[in-house]
């Protein structure tokens, strides 16, 4: 869940409101990208499904949190390699 009226933070929270509901409640049947804070269960649409998971989380207080960004590899290390060429030549 997410602040998404861009209010700065009070004392390091944020803390979901109704008006966070409202903004979300306008973008409804908007396609958007991952970034968006409208699409609360980024699945690409803001939906009614969005604003019924923030309804239940008002009055919650969230921190900030970063999330690093994509590394490119296509996938964790050694993803498809671990194990090939053991035990073989018996």
């Amino acid at each position: 869940m997410g602040e998404t009226t861009g209010l700065d933070p009070v004392g390091g929270v944020y803390t979901e409101s109704f008006a966070d509901i409202s903004l979300i409640n306008t973008a409804v049947s908007t396609i958007v990208d991952a970034g968006s804070t409208l699409d609360i269960d980024k699945n690409g649409t803001v939906s009614f499904a969005d604003i019924t998971a923030m309804r239940n989380n008002v009055s919650f207080q969230l921190t900030n949190i970063t999330i690093p960004p994509a590394s490119g590899s296509g996938g964790s290390e050694g993803e498809g390699e671990e194990g090939e060429g053991e035990g073989g030549g018996l």
